[in-house]
């Protein structure tokens, strides 16, 4: 079997192709604190390549061993992951890397609906980054320590032009949430065999639920073969997505009270925006799963239950990005080419401002996500979900609305210019339009690649 068509991996079957796969993308790598560090490289080629080729990248294969280590000492290792843009690769001469125009076109040129460059942080502008070093740590000291290191070694040969920082917020059960305060990060594909068991609240292994969603991908999903250097590697897609906290939560509140909800079921307006309470537990699940309060991983469910979104609107943000079966259902699409389409997010929270972890503080800006995703094409997997899905005021119904959360741009005029509202169930049944956006800004990104370790390490002098 081609390796790239595997499932649930076996770990122990497959050590020397998981020597040369980059960390962090079949598996988050998991450290509590994260620093991404901008690069450009103004040193000699030569010189470059070979510190470059020096990095001390982790494996995935090492990640795993890592990984056990930790459980078995409480003690984790610094995790260091390294990401070409299409300027980069050409600086290093790399060459019989996989194609990819959205790659080389970069995401500025690729109307995805964002600001304007102009209106980009700085860092993010003028084809500066020519790599990006991702180093993660649950000691923020060690990270620093890193940092000093690399710069002390790289000298004038590689600059660190900016240092975007990450850490990640929990709520009181311990789950990772984003800045609106919901759980985040639930829904991703799993690719080892081991990904498929959860430990139970006594800390027993069980199968996870696979009756009405089955999470598994094939490696195909996210990796490409490099037919140059034997190795495996991947496209990186990286967005600093600001959140302005205080506008979401008026508007919340806002739709809350146009629904006629109140008290605990206030949450309910929330819930639709999303697609899942604060705690996890899907909207969908409503009714199967009564209580909303206990920390949930559920993530078996499809919209089969709810082919006329009576209970979670088409419009909810993870309905939108991840429609699990609306495809099939309207336009006879089918589940296996719709879950083509599946990202892997590997995202962690920044505030630049100092919000440190207070819910009850709103602000407006200065805080959000890093978000990150890995695939295997750029074009069928992230810009298909941003553009088709995502942005598409029609998706999957005229007049749906763009993503409340993630959309960019602004939802649809009608003929006489006006605005083409979402439309939300009060609790009478009726429908309550009003719009929702502009609650995320992407602040900058770029497109990149995560080479194998085995051509990271062709560079080095030899």
């Amino acid at each position: 079997m081609n390796f790239l068509q595997n499932k649930r991996l076996k770990v122990a079957d497959f050590q020397d192709e998981l020597s040369t796969i980059q960390g962090h993308i079949l598996r988050p790598h998991g450290g509590n604190f994260q620093s991404i560090l901008h690069l450009k490289f103004t040193g000699s080629q030569a010189i470059v390549q070979n510190l470059i080729g020096m990095l001390p990248i982790t494996s995935a294969a090492q990640q795993l061993k890592d990984s056990e280590s930790y459980k078995q000492t409480g003690e984790s290792q610094t995790f260091y992951g390294l990401y070409l843009s299409s300027k980069g690769v050409s600086f290093l001469n790399i060459n019989g890397l996989p194609k990819s125009e959205a790659f080389e076109d970069g995401m500025e040129n690729r109307n995805l609906r964002d600001p304007e460059l102009e209106n980009w942080e700085s860092q993010f502008q003028n084809d500066k980054i020519d790599a990006l070093l991702l180093i993660a740590d649950d000691n923020i000291e060690d990270i620093s320590v890193a940092i000093k290191s690399f710069e002390d070694s790289w000298k004038d040969e590689i600059q660190i032009i900016a240092i975007q920082k990450g850490q990640k917020l929990e709520n009181e059960h311990g789950q990772a949430i984003e800045h609106f305060g919901y759980v985040d990060g639930i829904s991703q594909p799993l690719f080892y065999y081991s990904d498929f068991t959860a430990m139970d609240k006594d800390g027993e292994a069980l199968p996870i639920a696979e009756k009405h969603w089955n999470p598994e991908a094939s490696l195909s999903l996210v990796l490409v073969k490099e037919e140059g250097y034997n190795g495996y590697g991947s496209f990186l897609v990286y967005r600093k997505l600001e959140q302005n906290i205080k506008r979401f939560k008026e508007q919340e509140a806002l739709l809350a009270h146009s629904l006629g909800l109140t008290g605990d079921a206030e949450e309910m307006a929330g819930a639709m925006m999303v697609g899942r309470f604060e705690n996890g537990l899907a909207i969908e699940r409503l009714g199967t799963v009564i209580d909303v309060e206990d920390p949930s991983f559920d993530n078996d469910f499809s919209y089969k239950t709810d082919p006329d979104a009576q209970r979670c609107p088409y419009h909810a943000h993870i309905r939108k990005s991840n429609p699990r079966g609306d495809n099939l259902r309207i336009f006879g699409i089918s589940d296996e080419e719709e879950r083509a389409h599946r990202i892997v997010r590997r995202g962690i929270t920044y505030d630049d401002i100092g919000r440190n972890g207070n819910l009850n503080f709103k602000p407006e800006g200065g805080v959000g996500l890093l978000f990150l995703c890995f695939q295997s094409s750029i074009e069928n997997q992230f810009e298909f979900i941003q553009k088709n899905w995502v942005n598409n005021n029609d998706f999957p119904k005229p007049f749906t609305g763009i993503d409340p959360v993630i959309g960019q741009g602004q939802n649809r005029t009608d003929c006489n210019n006006q605005a083409a509202e979402q439309k939300w169930k009060g609790i009478n049944g009726d429908s309550c339009p009003q719009s929702m956006s502009d609650f995320v800004r992407m602040r900058g990104g770029g497109y990149f690649y995560a080479p194998s370790i085995t051509c990271i390490q062709s560079l080095k002098t030899k």
